[in-house]
């Protein structure tokens, strides 16, 4: 099944985009990645100044599945900077 989950770039397809962008979503200001065993976690926090957590949340997936989580997050800040260039 991991091997069916290769990169998409591009438009979101309408299966997917009502999920992708619908929904309750928290604003984090901290992330921290571990890995044990060939799994891979990724940790989430929204925390107030005085270091208080609101929130926390975490996925685990694995080494390939990360791999690919890796290449669509350089893919997408690199056309979002891109953008942002562009409009000043």
């Amino acid at each position: 099944m991991e091997e069916d989950l290769k990169p998409q770039f591009g438009k979101v397809p309408e299966t997917l985009g009502a999920v992708a962008f619908s929904g309750p979503a928290t604003v984090v200001n901290r992330v921290v990645v571990t890995e044990a065993d060939g799994i891979v976690r990724i940790s989430t926090m929204e925390s107030d100044t005085n270091e208080n957590v609101h929130f926390r949340g975490a996925v685990v997936m694995s080494l390939g599945l990360a791999e690919q989580l890796s290449e669509m997050l350089q893919h997408i800040t690199a056309s979002a900077r891109s953008r942002m260039a562009q409009n000043g």
